[in-house]
């Protein structure tokens, strides 16, 4: 998530922003880039999707990024 610039990308876990998706926190606009995904590990969109969202509420609640995000299995 990058505050300054109100968006949330996909990155790698050093926080380096990784390709492929981002959304904006303003609009709420989902992007998914045309660029190649530089992780071996890629998000899905619709898990993307989820999480971005999170960011985004947990960001407009706290007035800050969250510091941890965690995902729980049923």
């Amino acid at each position: 998530m990058d505050e300054d610039s109100g968006t949330v990308y996909l990155a790698d876990r050093e926080g380096a922003p990784s390709g492929g998706m981002q959304m904006s926190l303003p609009s709420g606009r989902i992007e998914v880039t045309a660029e190649e995904s530089n992780s071996s590990i890629s998000l899905g969109l619709e898990n993307f999707k989820l999480l971005a969202t999170h960011l985004g509420s947990q960001y407009r609640k706290q007035g800050k990024a969250p510091t941890e995000i965690r995902k729980f299995f049923a």
